[in-house]
């Protein structure tokens, strides 16, 4: 009895072909110390998946074993990868942040400014910024109004008018003396006084207070850590009051 010859239906030989050209779909990279292999597609981009493992038209991928998939899978995911550029070690530039040029010309000699009438004061409050403390007095009326002040250093402050000394946190004393009155005079009574600051945590500030005033005027003092530059500006009906970091 002749021996029947066993022909291998066409699926299961385009199944044998494609399992080994997939093979070669696996990368080929140095493999050193401390580095995985690296697997590189054979197949250019833009050919077809099912042209780069030699499938016909009619094979569908779910006939393929799973080990032949699971490899194109991998293949294709590093070619996509491999475009991206995120094999090759390359990450895109990030520029320096620019430091911040905090000199200034300020000084720290006494600072004034002249008005015509007294403005009464509202509020008070505290910031912080990369080059200097803020403090800012807000005041009635509007820009065209200005605010008289006096600002400078002192080792003591003498509260005005009782020359009582006021023991204020810090290395020196700024004492500001705002033409302000404290009192409404229609009344003779006290206007509400202003709010507290903190400054806890303040580079430069160390500790404010209002501390008297009389004819017009109130007086405040502003611990600093040290004798900085300052300077006094006027935005609005605002009186700003900065003292540097550092000269």
């Amino acid at each position: 009895m002749a021996s029947a010859l066993l022909v291998m239906p066409r699926w299961q030989e385009e199944q044998r072909q494609a399992s080994a050209r997939a093979e070669t779909l696996w990368f080929h990279g140095a493999v050193g110390a401390g580095r995985a292999s690296v697997p590189q597609w054979t197949a250019p981009l833009g050919t077809t998946l099912r042209k780069a493992v030699g499938l016909k038209r009619h094979t569908h991928v779910r006939e393929l074993p799973g080990v032949v998939v699971r490899r194109i899978g991998i293949a294709l995911a590093a070619t996509m990868l491999a475009g991206g550029g995120l094999l090759t070690g390359t990450v895109p530039a990030v520029a320096a942040p620019t430091a911040v040029d905090c000199a200034v010309t300020w000084g720290s000699l006494d600072k004034t400014g002249d008005s015509v009438t007294s403005r009464r004061l509202t509020d008070v409050r505290t910031g912080q910024h990369e080059c200097f403390d803020r403090l800012v007095f807000d005041a009635e009326g509007t820009a065209a109004d200005s605010i008289g002040y006096t600002v400078r250093y002192v080792d003591v402050l003498h509260q005005d008018p009782s020359d009582v000394v006021v023991p204020i946190k810090g290395g020196v004393i700024l004492e500001i003396s705002l033409f302000s009155p404290r009192y409404d005079p229609a009344t003779g009574q006290p206007y509400p006084p202003l709010p507290s600051v903190n400054v806890t945590g303040y580079r430069t500030f160390r500790e404010f207070k209002v501390t008297g005033g009389s004819e017009g005027y109130t007086q405040a003092g502003l611990g600093v850590r040290a004798r900085l530059p300052f300077r006094v500006s006027q935005t609005a009906n605002h009186l700003v009051v900065d003292v540097a970091h550092t000269w």
